[in-house]
């Protein structure tokens, strides 16, 4: 296939490339400093009303190049033209037969995309995997499916997927699927969830070869991903209650609970060990949290208000032992996904008596903790490790190494990738 093609060409390129720009920038390392940048909590830069309504309920957002996707409670997808920022055009909609058709999450593999599809009463069709060719994104075109499985939550990772699927009191469980022929996706292997764990939100993330799962009231549950016909269960952690979304950097999972009143809102679990995990800090209280995006070592969390209203909450995770507030907005509220230094997200746009939903988005480029793209071990430095991380990256097709994020992995992310490093730490 050309991504594989591509990518043994370009692990080559790479290599040589990488070791040069090292060489000709010495044997000392590029050192992260404060940089003297003041914190900018990111403002609302441009939004666009969708033509969807508020009761379709927005659940999860992807940007691939200039086209966001947006899916929705009620089987919805809307595709939005996003080439320019402050003019988003709508150019199609994805609809699903059914009022209880849920559309949680939608992700990308270069020109395809991947929408779960559950129903939540009932067998009613068409519940499963549906895969769109979206070259024309104006013009979508149904290409393959997985029927009959109620899948919610997906994670790509090069030619493999990894899905949540269960909703109600069906057995959930966690899937690996082949991708490499987008149009034709092939169940691997699946291994069960503990307690019907339900994942509502964007409780998956893969990372270090593994699968990190909310699973609410289930806990947080580790998996060892290295045969992808077994997903194997190493640990349950039951000290979150109600954890609903995770995202993992280095050696630390960070996770946030939709309790209100329970034991902590942000959680920053200490996973370097994944079959005893610990907490390392809590941040807030009586505080539902949901969505969580992650940019470098800032995080973006949902936090549901008393009045049943929505805020953005911006948190400094550089220090995982000491979760740091930097501040918050009161537009966006659901449905997060951050790219190119913009973030992305839902938010509720009032008409008359009423009220829509709109794609709102922001400058996110200069937070009080700026990252550092070409610094992949996190360790505030830039030397080889990074390189050999990259490598490594580019080889498994983590997304980590698509510094383009147009979903492909080319000359193009290794371009990118020199220029980061050569820039260094800001």
């Amino acid at each position: 296939m050309t991504t594989q093609r591509n990518t043994r060409r370009g692990l080559g390129l790479i290599t040589a490339a990488a070791l040069t720009t090292l060489g000709t920038l010495g044997s000392s390392a590029i050192a992260g400093g404060g940089g003297g940048n003041d914190c900018v909590v990111p403002n609302l830069t441009s939004f666009h009303t969708l033509d969807t309504d508020l009761f379709s309920l927005p659940w999860s957002i992807k940007v691939n190049g200039t086209t966001a996707y947006g899916s929705f409670f009620r089987g919805v997808i809307e595709i939005v033209d996003i080439a320019d920022p402050a003019n988003p055009v709508t150019l199609n909609t994805i609809t699903t037969p059914g009022l209880r058709q849920t559309s949680y999450d939608i992700e990308m593999k270069g020109r395809y995309g991947f929408v779960p599809i559950a129903v939540r009463d009932g067998p009613i069709p068409p519940k499963g995997l549906r895969v769109f060719d979206l070259i024309d994104p104006a013009n979508p075109v149904e290409v393959g499916m997985i029927p009959n499985l109620h899948f919610n939550q997906l994670e790509i990772r090069g030619d493999l997927m990894y899905a949540l699927a269960g909703v109600d009191f069906e057995p959930t469980r966690i899937y690996t699927l082949d991708i490499s022929d987008p149009t034709n996706p092939t169940i691997l292997g699946w291994s069960p969830l503990p307690f019907h764990a339900l994942s509502l939100g964007d409780g998956l993330d893969v990372a270090n070869g593994k699968a990190y799962v909310a699973g609410f009231a289930g806990g947080l549950h580790i998996y060892d991903l290295s045969d992808p016909t077994d997903p194997a269960l190493l640990s349950t952690f039951t000290g979150i209650e109600l954890p609903f979304d995770v995202k993992v950097i280095g050696d630390h999972a960070f996770v946030t609970s939709t309790r209100n009143g329970g034991n902590g809102s942000l959680f920053s679990v200490d996973v370097s060990d994944p079959t005893s995990p610990v907490i390392d800090d809590v941040w807030g209280n009586w505080e539902q949290t949901m969505s969580l995006e992650v940019e470098g070592t800032t995080g973006y969390a949902i936090k549901m208000e008393g009045n049943g209203l929505e805020r953005m909450l911006v948190f400094d995770l550089s220090d995982p032992q000491s979760i740091q507030l930097i501040g918050s907005s009161e537009t966006i509220y659901t449905g997060l996904d951050i790219v190119n230094g913009t973030l992305y997200g839902f938010g509720p746009q009032p008409v008359g008596f009423d009220t829509v939903i709109k794609i709102e988005m922001m400058d996110v480029s200069n937070s009080c903790n700026p990252s550092c793209e070409a610094d992949l071990t996190g360790d505030g430095v830039l030397d080889f490790f990074d390189i050999s991380s990259f490598l490594q990256s580019f080889g498994n097709g983590d997304p980590v190494a698509d510094f383009t994020g147009d979903g492909s992995f080319d000359f193009f992310d290794i371009s990118s990738f020199l220029t980061s490093f050569g820039t260094g730490c800001p």
